[in-house]
């Protein structure tokens, strides 16, 4: 039996409604959805074979709501942030099947999402040029590199990488020899999906 959530003024309960107060109605999407007020007093459940996104939205939920959400399809499911909004985590947004967690609203535009497993762990490192950056409302370490160096991994785990490699010189060896021109560089975007323990050398 699905308690009666929130409950309204004159409301009666019975007592197997009591002994359920904890049993949650389950909301199943089957595509990209944007939490609505009303998901504070549900389970929002991802249910796709394709990637998809639940976003958060500003001035939406009250400081102490908890928002829970889980993801049961074979795709990912990224919680996401919306205009103005920040929500930090010690793992990852980025929910695998069966991976699920929780939001708690500290602010109208400020969350904590706890994610109790199936999420994508993000390692730690330094090395290079360090700066803080934010992008869709998280808060990144960008490490760049520029010349020959080491990325000490404190941490293993998955690093969104971007390797910039520059193109090669031309064959010409003086100013009247017409030879062959350069290589083309290459630019490669590894995204979420790079485990790393201990990477040597990262150019730009």
């Amino acid at each position: 039996m699905t308690t009666p959530y929130p409950f309204v003024a004159g409301a009666v309960l019975t007592a197997q409604q009591l002994n359920d107060i904890q049993n949650l109605p389950i909301s199943d999407k089957t595509t990209s959805y944007t939490l609505a007020v009303a998901d504070a007093y549900k389970r929002t459940m991802m249910n796709s074979a394709s990637a998809t996104t639940i976003t958060v939205n500003n001035s939406i939920f009250t400081v102490g709501d908890v928002i829970q959400v889980a993801n049961k399809g074979a795709g990912t499911c990224t919680i996401t942030a919306g205009a103005g909004v920040t929500i930090n985590t010690s793992g990852s947004l980025a929910l695998a099947q069966y991976g699920g967690g929780y939001l708690l609203c500290l602010s109208a535009s400020t969350f904590t999402f706890f994610n109790l497993g199936g999420g994508a762990n993000y390692g730690t490192a330094t090395g290079g040029s360090s700066s803080s950056i934010t992008v869709g409302g998280l808060a990144y370490t960008l490490l760049t590199f520029t010349s020959d160096a080491n990325l000490v991994v404190s941490k293993a785990g998955l690093f969104d990488v971007c390797l910039v490699a520059g193109g090669a010189g031309s064959g010409r060896t003086d100013t009247t020899t017409a030879t062959g021109g350069g290589g083309g560089g290459q630019v490669l975007g590894i995204t979420s999906t790079t485990t790393v323990c201990y990477l040597p050398l990262l150019m730009q």
